[in-house]
């Protein structure tokens, strides 16, 4: 097997930092004035003649927000990277020696929080709107207004790289009843300069920010808006002569062989043979009786909330293989 570098964001408080830092400077900048006329939205509720014409008004405000904020955050992420790809050279970049693997964690993708909205639930994160994660994560240039995906394009210009984006919190939202929504958690991949592969996730946990958490230690569910995957085809992608398989958090730990548990993944793939685990995760660490049960003897491990935040799990001593921890 090729030599894997592995990349992942490596999301310690340097990293949430970063990307607090990124948030306040949109909202006191680019993104002032849609903030401004979102917030004389809210305060006169009261003027519009019914429920659905203050959410029309609401929505179509924050959806233009949101894409100028996704659409910076790409550019954002994908220069972190660049700085560290830039730094590889001959075999590295060799797509005949050298495969490169880039990470973003588990809820990387979702909108900025200013109204301070579910304070009573312990990880809430707020959710783009479907057109906003279609549109910009998942589509080619498809918004003349915004440009092309930068994080599609570094994988253009390194031939031999691979993204898995971390995961979008995105909403399906009933156009008649604004209240009616369901909310989904994907986790997108990037290869080839395009678009490849979004899966979404199973299992929900308590950080999924649908949970508060009681004076008993546990979680009790408060957003009853949790949106059901439907994807049950084996999640694998295929690149530079590789198949990578995936899981997200907690589906981790919930496939289920013969009775056995085994990662969601290993579920799903069947019989397929596979070269390299992915694990996308925000509180998820790599037991041994799960990665044991992976399909390859390799896994990659990118965690927004559990350090290690970045990690190569090897069944397999004899696997060339570099991490690099990509900081802010």
């Amino acid at each position: 097997m090729k030599k894997i570098i592995f990349m992942p964001f490596i999301n310690d408080d340097n990293g949430t930092k970063w990307r607090a830092a990124l948030e306040n400077n949109f909202i006191r900048g680019e993104g002032s004035a849609l903030t401004s006329e979102i917030n004389d939205i809210r305060k006169n509720k009261g003027a519009y003649p019914n429920e659905q014409a203050y959410y029309d008004a609401l929505h179509e405000k924050k959806l233009k927000r949101q894409q100028m904020w996704i659409s910076r955050l790409i550019v954002e992420t994908a220069n972190v990277f660049d700085d560290y790809l830039k730094q590889l050279s001959g075999d590295d970049l060799d797509c005949d020696k050298t495969t490169i693997v880039c990470a973003l964690p588990e809820f990387y993708w979702c909108d900025i929080n200013d109204n301070n909205k579910h304070p009573e639930i312990k990880y809430y994160h707020k959710p783009l709107y479907l057109d906003t994660a279609r549109d910009l994560l998942t589509e080619y240039n498809v918004l003349e207004s915004f440009p092309q995906n930068a994080l599609m394009w570094l994988t253009q210009n390194y031939k031999n790289l691979i993204i898995f984006a971390g995961t979008a919190m995105w909403k399906q939202i009933n156009r008649d009843n604004h209240k009616d929504e369901e909310i989904f958690n994907s986790l997108i991949v990037y290869a080839d300069g395009e678009y490849k592969e979004s899966i979404t996730k199973h299992n929900v946990s308590g950080i999924d920010g649908f949970y508060t958490k009681g004076a008993d230690g546990k979680y009790h569910l408060a957003k009853g808006k949790i949106g059901k995957s439907t994807f049950n085809a084996a999640p694998i992608t295929e690149f530079n002569g590789m198949k990578f398989t995936y899981d997200i958090c907690l589906d981790f730990n919930c496939g289920n062989v013969g009775g056995k548990k085994v990662p969601l993944s290993t579920e799903l793939c069947g019989n397929e043979t596979v070269d390299v685990n992915v694990l996308i995760a925000a509180g998820m660490p790599a037991e041994d009786n799960y990665v044991n049960e992976m399909k390859s003897k390799l896994l990659l491990r990118c965690d927004g909330l559990h350090p290690d935040f970045g990690e190569i799990v090897k069944r397999d001593a004899s696997l060339v293989t570099n991490l690099i921890e990509v900081k802010k």
